[in-house]
């Protein structure tokens, strides 16, 4: 780099840092009020720690009563201690999505609702990038399969499945997504093998 390009750079670096601050200044846009949520029965799978709690907090504060899951009952409950200064109710259950028999008790007690208005599917397990294995699987309806894939995929589509309470009178995403599966598993048969005892 020559002389005169690096003065012309180090003069727009110094324009650029007197501007910016004058360039800098936005007004916020306007947040939208939060809706109310008073009386609506909210399921999030994972609401123990990270974006599950924090949105349990915030369903919470604005009426919904809210179902937490947790592997362990223990922190889910005390997921649901944690939430203080709420309008809502909180309940805290264990769910193992990577068990069937753990999805098939879940789903029944979610049976048992007058009605599940929303589910927040956000449980999940990830491999960090520098884990070398060794990869576990798990024992499922249709035969193993890979952990991972079993915790963030093949539970939560069980449990929307299996659960009656989960949709309103009117055709929703969860109806559609019913629907879709039968239809994917008449057309493709044996690659969706797997999901077959689903429907079962």
């Amino acid at each position: 780099m020559n002389l005169k390009n690096l003065y012309g750079t180090v003069v727009l670096l110094l324009a650029l840092a007197i501007a910016a601050p004058k360039f800098s200044i936005v007004e916020p846009l306007p947040l939208a009020p939060l809706a109310d949520l008073t009386g609506q029965n909210i399921v999030i799978t994972g609401g123990n720690s990270g974006v599950g709690l924090e949105a349990a907090k915030s369903f919470v504060t604005r009426g919904a009563n809210i179902i937490i899951t947790s592997r362990s009952a223990v922190r889910a409950s005390s997921a649901c201690a944690g939430i203080t200064g709420s309008v809502g109710g909180c309940n805290g259950f264990p769910l193992d999505l990577q068990s069937p028999s753990s999805i098939a008790a879940f789903a029944a007690m979610l049976n048992e609702l007058p009605r599940v208005d929303a589910l927040l599917l956000n449980a999940g397990t990830i491999y960090g990038p520098d884990y070398r294995g060794p990869y576990t699987v798990t024992e499922f309806p249709g035969g193993e399969v890979a952990s991972m894939i079993a915790a963030n995929h093949l539970g939560h589509f069980k449990i929307v499945i299996v659960s009656n309470k989960c949709g309103a009178k009117r055709p929703t995403a969860l109806h559609r997504m019913r629907a879709l599966g039968k239809r994917l598993r008449k057309r493709c048969g044996k690659p969706l093998a797997l999901l077959s005892p689903f429907y079962n």
